[in-house]
């Protein structure tokens, strides 16, 4: 494992649904961990839906392996990248050799 590929920094952030005093439910996105990743493939694609273009960007992060990442899943974490949103649509735990996670993420639609 070389520690030099991993040259991009990003911040997973957890969702907490929180309630106001009236009762309803509200999304907060709060900082879980920063870490440094190598981002393996970052693609751009664009497809029509409706007449709209939509920008279905993806990207895989790769990061070295924590105790801390074994709770993360896929509904209740996202990942921030260069100011970009990135919703995480697989976890590969590497063959559960205790080294390395991949985070297969798609880009959030604004």
């Amino acid at each position: 494992m070389k520690i030099s590929r991993y040259n991009v920094k990003i911040t997973v952030q957890k969702l907490n649904i929180i309630s106001d005093e009236i009762g309803r439910q509200i999304e907060s996105w709060n900082d879980y961990f920063t870490c440094h990743a190598y981002c393996l493939s970052k693609s751009a694609s664009e497809s029509n839906e409706a007449g709209i273009i939509v920008d279905n960007g993806k990207a895989e992060f790769t990061v070295r392996y924590c105790e801390k990442y074994s709770g993360i899943n896929t509904t209740e974490y996202r990942i921030v990248f260069d100011g970009e949103l990135y919703n995480i649509i697989g976890i590969d735990r590497m063959n559960y050799n205790r080294k390395e996670v991949k985070y297969i993420c798609q880009r959030v639609r604004r």
